[in-house]
């Protein structure tokens, strides 16, 4: 399909692909995460980026197993969603993320039963329908091999959220949880602007997490000095949107609002946390 834009890639994702998507949707989320544990042929560079298949066999650990499956069904709802071609209305939003949150909350499970037998000697692993939010863990890392995913897959995650333009639902929640207990890891090494995008996705998902908020808002202050306008922006928006109270009505928040918005900007301050998606 050439550079697959315009009327091609219109056509391709109208006739082909989105019919091939629901299709493949209409099967169970673990019906989904099996076949997509089988898949072997990718786009060379998925989502701009170089790909390399990783092919399963019958030795991988479920640890493994687990985070091949999660990598795949975050790349199909990202590429979907956020298609311009595709118009995502909320059964197809739903689909895609299943297979997404299942094994976001089957990571969690396990992690939950990994701390249970560490603690009590002799506890048996939760199973894949254990609600995400009755869970004492911390879902950073599976038996000490790292995350289920890097931070900057989460961010494109609620990104995807975002751009659909749907109500984020459970998928953004679970994600939201995998940034909070990964954020004090590798927050430090994340870019200015990855920091304004996870900050916006959150606040404009209208998800509950002032404490996130606040830790991205400290984690980003030394690094606006070099950071775009428009990047800026975001993250401003973003925390005077979803921050704590004690962050709002800092000294610190004001005098960057001063500086990035009102001095270089000539923006009213007043209309950070109305801006638009």
């Amino acid at each position: 399909m050439r550079s697959y834009s315009g009327s091609e890639a219109s056509r391709t994702w109208r006739r082909k692909l989105i019919p091939a998507v629901k299709h493949l949707m209409l099967r169970s989320p673990s019906e989904v995460l099996h076949l997509l544990e089988k898949q072997t042929a990718f786009h060379p560079r998925l989502r701009g980026v170089p790909h390399h298949a990783t092919i399963l066999d019958s030795t991988a650990s479920r640890k493994v197993s687990l985070r091949v499956c999660a990598q795949r069904a975050a790349e199909l709802f990202i590429s979907v969603t956020t298609a311009r071609q595709v118009d995502i209305d909320v059964d197809l939003y739903d689909s895609l993320a299943a297979p997404l949150t299942y094994v976001v909350q089957n990571w969690m499970s396990q992690i939950a039963g990994v701390s249970s037998q560490s603690t009590e000697g002799n506890g048996e692993s939760s199973t894949c329908d254990t609600d995400v939010e009755s869970v004492d863990r911390s879902s950073r890392t599976l038996a000490g091999e790292g995350p289920l995913f890097p931070l900057e897959t989460l961010v494109d995650i609620l990104d995807a959220c975002v751009q659909s333009g749907v109500d984020g639902g459970q998928v953004s929640l679970v994600i939201t949880q995998l940034v909070a207990d990964e954020l004090p890891h590798s927050g430090e090494s994340m870019a200015i602007l990855d920091l304004a995008r996870v900050a916006h996705a959150i606040s404009y998902l209208g998800v509950d997490a002032e404490e996130l908020i606040d830790s991205i808002w400290d984690l980003a202050q030394p690094k606006l000095v070099k950071a775009e306008p428009y990047v800026a922006l975001m993250l401003l928006d973003a925390v005077v949107r979803g921050s704590s109270d004690m962050v709002l009505h800092s000294e610190e928040l004001n005098k960057v609002v001063d500086q990035h918005l009102v001095q270089k900007l000539d923006i009213d301050a007043g209309m950070l946390g109305r801006m638009g998606g």
